[in-house]
């Protein structure tokens, strides 16, 4: 019996079928539907995984929708990638018309005794859902442990790690269970406490070993110890367990980076260029550091492997050429790649015509303060043995960095940024909002400015609020200054508030 005869069978008042996870990601979005039985093979673009990875992290799945993953893999790789984005629940094939009408039932009856709790967490009124919560254990609910749980998570989505560690230290006094110790795990982490958390989430982890959030904590808390060894065998561990996550194999890239190890960044790298093909997280910036990897790899290889290495990297480069025709910045990477490229044959004239192409564009890249692609200009450059190319680069870069420094300096301290500050500080949301745009109107390039207006346009969201138009006018905001790299003291705050902005 097919999946749709069993759905029309329990009686559903209407059913929506897909036949792509594109199309099923659209209909979701305008629809919302309380179930989403979704199969992980979808054909060649998006799986089922990246469904529902897309409709999580877009901010567009309903608290009470109730999502299916349904699949016939059964390996590892396959069943822990699937669960990476906590469906509600997980069905294996062949699948029984009795199973799934019990399995439905009985998340149906848990949404819908809660139905207050997850109303009000679709209107993004967290205070309200917690009060729900509050009366759900009051009254003694059947789901009041569920209850605690969604508590404890609110007060983590709004940044009050102390009061969700003192639920989960609740929770664990009666009953140590796994999602309790996690969420423990993960208050400490928030808290800064790194020796605690690890001792937590091992805790998790003699209990089940392959507990992949656990794992990823303990390698997060060695990475803030700057402990890279020890992160380093512990995300190597969680890739083996689940390679599927793009985020992981960023971790898994940075790390391998910092331990010298040139083949677990590029294996890394490689598999976040292939997981990225349809995944709304993909960056352009993974595959320039993809590339830009490779290259380098292939040319310290030998023999069979450098030929392999080459021919792989000419095929990726020529698609990376092909897509950057009409963005400079990707036509700007695109040539210093090609005199990578040309450097490891041994084509050096090729190379430095090239590189000087660029190097007339390097004030342009000094100006959006594009540090990726500078710091390529320069590895190569000195690859190339351009010194004086590389000697004035040096200077200008220099020059360009005091000059933006100042600029920064003079925009943070501007009379209209230092009265929002102190307005939002008193919670007069409204006119902190102004005040950073009257600021923003005169300092257009501050990344300060730009980072406290959309902090701001995100604390401010009372009920009614149009979020749609207040998610896309934080993206235009943030996409000002896309090209902020990992090294820059204002990277970490920006980070945050895009992942805040996917909620929306």
């Amino acid at each position: 019996m097919s999946l749709r005869s069993m759905v029309d069978g329990f009686g559903c008042a209407s059913v929506d079928l897909a036949k792509s996870g594109e199309e099923a990601v659209s209909l979701y979005q305008q629809s919302r539907h309380q179930i989403v039985l979704c199969d992980y093979n979808l054909g060649e673009h998006q799986n089922g995984q990246q469904v529902l990875e897309e409709i999580s992290l877009r901010g567009w799945l309903s608290p009470d929708t109730i999502f299916v993953l349904i699949t016939a893999e059964t390996s590892l790789s396959m069943v822990m990638g699937a669960l990476e984005f906590r469906p509600d629940d997980y069905l294996s094939k062949p699948i029984n018309k009795a199973n799934l009408k019990t399995r439905l039932k009985r998340l149906l009856e848990q949404k819908s005794e809660l139905s207050d709790v997850y109303k009000a967490l679709g209107q993004h009124d967290y205070n309200l859902a917690r009060q729900r919560c509050a009366h759900h254990i009051k009254q003694k609910s059947r789901y009041r442990g569920q209850c605690y749980r969604l508590l404890a998570e609110i007060l983590l989505r709004q940044d009050k790690p102390a009061d969700a560690k003192t639920i989960y230290l609740q929770m664990i006094e009666v009953r140590a269970s796994l999602w309790a110790l996690q969420g423990l795990a993960q208050s400490l982490f928030m808290l800064n406490e790194f020796d605690a958390c690890i001792d937590a989430a091992q805790q998790v982890l003699s209990d089940n070993p392959r507990a992949i959030d656990a794992i990823d904590l303990i390698a997060q808390c060695y990475v803030a110890k700057h402990d890279y060894r020890q992160a380093y065998d512990f995300i190597k561990q969680a890739v083996h367990i689940s390679p599927r996550s793009i985020k992981r194999q960023r971790m898994a890239a940075s790390v391998a980076a910092q331990c010298n190890d040139k083949q677990v960044e590029l294996r890394a790298l490689r598999q976040i260029h292939e997981l990225g093909a349809h995944s709304v997280q993909a960056d352009p910036d993974d595959n320039v550091r993809y590339l830009n990897t490779l290259v380098a790899y292939s040319g310290d290889a030998t023999g069979v492997e450098r030929r392999r290495m080459v021919a792989e990297t000419q095929e990726q480069l020529t698609r990376f050429t092909r897509a950057a025709k009409h963005d400079d910045r990707l036509r700007q990477q695109s040539t210093i790649l090609q005199a990578q490229l040309a450097l490891t044959q041994g084509d050096a004239k090729v190379a430095e015509k090239l590189l000087t192409q660029v190097f007339e564009d390097a004030p342009e890249m000094m100006q959006h303060q594009d540090e990726l692609t500078i710091k390529m200009l320069q590895q190569t450059l000195t690859e190339a043995k351009m010194s004086e190319h590389q000697q004035h680069i040096e200077q200008q870069l220099k020059a360009s960095r005091q000059q933006h420094q100042a600029r920064e300096q003079q925009a943070a301290q501007s009379a209209s940024n230092v009265r929002g500050i102190k307005q939002y500080e008193m919670g007069d949301y409204i006119t902190a909002i102004d005040s950073f745009r009257d600021a923003l109107s005169d300092n257009a390039d501050s990344t300060a400015i730009t980072l406290n207006l959309v902090q701001a346009l995100l604390k401010h969201l009372p009920p009614g609020t149009d979020r749609l138009k207040v998610r896309d006018e934080c993206t235009r905001l943030l996409n000002q200054q896309r090209f902020l790299q990992p090294n820059n003291p204002r990277y970490k705050r920006y980070q945050m508030l895009k992942a805040k902005i996917h909620q929306l």
